[in-house]
């Protein structure tokens, strides 16, 4: 942890960071002044200071906010998909609620991602002269492992066992295909190489939505090597956005019959760590208080990005060429004006949003199991098609996946995340607090 004299913290979504007095000192000589200040003019890095903290500490306002929407992003393209093997009318295919919202949606949380972690490891560094590996993974252990190894073994062995009636369609009679090398993929934490495969291995319901965490757990196991032993960050985050857009172009050019090449270009599409270097690389124009923050945080740039975004996804435009990388430039952008720009046109900083976003990961985890749930008990209220079923639909499975999130944190995941802080540096999440 940092030292005793700490004063100042920045705090977010599993992000809070103490810095000590020296590391303040040098921080504020290279701030530009009156732009930076916080609401009682003092200055401490980037972030604005929040109104009811705590004396001397500073947030990252907003970003559980944006976590809460990127996992409701999820939640509304999985109602859509799951509402067709009901044969309820769906929009499925619509442009809003298509094939890819859900897939903006992971996106977001990795280039949120690739923010926080980032950010948290270029202070370390700064703090302590170095990044503990060891500390770094047994942080990440705690907070991912518990949930992720409880949801897996609902959906592998509990819910097929004991509650049969909630395999939708066909995914009953597919889960003994592949029973055991599927199961192997999760506990070994490559789940996104079953979803890239899914065609030869069909997918598990209630843990499929897994995928990312598999593509998130192998970004945390090169992640802080990478920043530790590298002196020019910003170089090689280039280098790996610039590396995969060449590689995707050719592989879009390539000829479809070759099978190893097809799988590569899948594993890119799933995989996305130019969108989390994007993130890093927001992190660091933010630790260094980049001159190109001014230019960022400006109105006209904050109104075109918000503007461009909400089209983009409105109506899913593809980009053959670079994937998702034109969504994570502007997810980037939106982040760096929610988490420190005193000016930021959008606040979701509210007591609502701000506890949505704490349980997100939750959300994630179980919201097709409440979906599910949500449209049995709906179907078998309302006999035959009505309005009012979408509505309740939606209604139901959110307030079940938050009923049922907000058990999990309080009393299975908070014991595990409040071990965190015997392996800190700097103290992170609610332990923070």
């Amino acid at each position: 942890m940092a030292n005793a004299a700490t004063q100042c913290a920045w705090h977010g979504p599993e992000v809070a960071v103490e810095i000590s007095r020296s590391t303040q000192a040098e921080w504020q000589a290279q701030l530009p002044g009156p732009g930076m200040k916080t609401e009682n003019n003092a200055i401490c890095g980037t972030a604005p200071l929040v109104k009811g903290a705590a004396p001397g500490k500073l947030f990252f306002p907003n970003l559980n906010g944006v976590r809460f929407v990127a996992a409701l992003m999820v939640i509304v393209h999985h109602v859509e998909q799951t509402k067709k093997y009901f044969h309820l009318p769906s929009r499925y295919q619509d442009n809003v609620m298509g094939t890819d919202l859900g897939g903006l949606g992971v996106t977001l949380f990795f280039v949120l991602s690739g923010f926080l972690i980032t950010y948290l490891l270029l202070v370390e560094k700064h703090e302590s002269g170095t990044v503990s590996l060891r500390n770094f993974y047994v942080r990440r252990i705690l907070r991912i492992w518990p949930l992720y190894y409880f949801a897996v073994l609902l959906a592998f062995f509990v819910i097929p066992a004991f509650f049969p009636g909630l395999m939708v369609g066909s995914f009953a009679d597919k889960l003994p295909v592949h029973f055991w090398p599927k199961l192997a993929m999760y506990l070994l934490l490559v789940p996104n190489v079953l979803f890239v495969l899914r065609a030869y291995f069909p997918p598990v319901l209630f843990a499929s939505q897994a995928w990312s965490i598999g593509v998130e757990e192998q970004f945390y196991a090169v992640w802080p090597v990478l920043v530790k032993f590298s002196r020019r960050l910003p170089l090689i985050l280039g280098a790996i956005v610039a590396s995969f857009v060449v590689v995707a172009i050719l592989i879009v050019l390539a000829p479809d019959n070759i099978l190893w090449l097809h799988f590569v270009k899948n594993f890119l599409l799933v995989t996305r760590i130019d969108c989390m270097a994007v993130g890093g690389l927001a992190a660091w124009l933010l630790v260094k208080n980049a001159p190109a923050l001014a230019v960022i945080y400006s109105v006209p740039v904050q109104c075109a990005a918000y503007l461009l975004t909400f089209v983009l996804v409105y109506f899913q435009v593809s980009f053959q060429f670079s994937n998702h990388l034109p969504y994570a430039i502007l997810y980037a952008v939106l982040l760096l004006n929610l988490a420190a720009n005193p000016r930021t046109l959008l606040h979701l900083n509210n007591r609502v949003f701000d506890y949505l976003g704490r349980i997100s990961y939750g959300l994630y985890m179980y919201h097709l199991l409440a979906i599910v749930v949500s449209i049995r008990a709906v179907v078998w209220l309302i006999h035959g098609y009505s309005p009012m079923i979408n509505a309740l639909i939606y209604a139901l499975s959110i307030i079940l996946v938050v009923l049922i999130s907000t058990v999990s944190y309080e009393f299975f995941e908070k014991p595990f995340l409040k071990l965190k802080v015997r392996f800190s540096t700097v103290v992170s999440g609610d332990n923070a607090r």
